[in-house]
Order: structure tokens, then sequence, then C-alpha cells
């Protein structure tokens, strides 16, 4: 299922399921998509948000979210710091979940090893071998370090 269907439904269910908390999140979430797809409609491009799109604003409105729960507890407030952490919980239900470490150095052995990777001039084919399967499960700067650190091993 399609993330924006997928939000859609949750939407609805929290609605019916009387979860009003939750529902005035999704409600966010929909609204900061539509604001962004409206942004490209007068960009000219009519397509709106992609799958990546939509993943990159659920990633900064979580990240937005943990942010202000961090400021809220070093400041004592600690019922609105418990809010914006189910808020970001509920956005971060959508995101595919981050890849144990293991598995990623896993994943970089076998792609430096396919391509016989050997120096730091091969990073960039490495990641973009990485890139389609592993970018939605930590940072491209993270990836490229870690793929860096794995070609200086040998």
């Amino acid at each position: 299922m399609q993330l924006r269907a997928r939000i859609a439904a949750a939407l609805q269910a929290a609605c019916a399921e009387g979860e009003d908390h939750r529902a005035a999140t999704l409600r966010l979430l929909t609204a900061a998509i539509r604001d962004r797809d409206l942004s490209l409609a007068g960009e000219g491009r009519d397509a709106g948000l992609d799958e990546a799109g939509l993943r990159d604003i659920l990633r900064r409105m979580a990240a937005q979210r943990r942010a202000s729960a961090t400021a809220f507890e070093e400041t004592g407030r600690l019922e609105q710091a418990a809010e914006k952490t189910i808020e970001a919980e509920v956005i971060e239900d959508f995101l595919p979940r981050p890849m144990p470490p293991d598995e990623i150095d896993k994943e970089i052995r076998a792609a430096v090893e396919r391509l016989q990777a050997r120096s730091l001039r091969d990073i960039g084919r490495v990641m973009d071998v990485l890139r389609p399967r592993l970018a939605d499960h930590m940072p491209l700067a993270d990836l490229k370090a870690r793929v860096r650190a794995a070609l200086e091993a040998g």
C-alpha cells in the first residue's frame, strides 16, 4: 500500500476509534503533505510528492517532534515532552525501520566484494549500488562514512 493511502487509512481508523491525539497528529501530517504538494504545483510540477519526498517530510516532522520533546524535558515540562514524543512515534510508524548496524556492514561488504572496490576512488560506485537499498534505513552521510571506513580497512 502506498504511503499516502496508509496515512489516510490510519487517519480514518483513528477517527473511527476515537483516538483524538493520533488523529490530530495524522491531520498535521496530511496538511504538511498537502502544503508541499501545493508548493510543487506552484512550481509547475503537477505530479506532487513521490514516496521519497513523503518519507523526507515524515523524517523531518519526527525529528522536529523529538527536538521539541528534548527541549520540553530540559525545561521541566514533562507533559508537553510526552505529548511530542507520542506525536513523533505516530509519525515514525510510517517510516521504514532502521536496519541493524551488522546488516548494514554486511551489505557494504557484499557490495565492495561484488564491485571489487579497493580504493577510496570507488566510493561513488559502491554508493550507487547501496543507495537504493539503504537510503531509507540510514542517512546517506552515515552510509558514505561506513563505506569509506570499509574501503580504508581494506
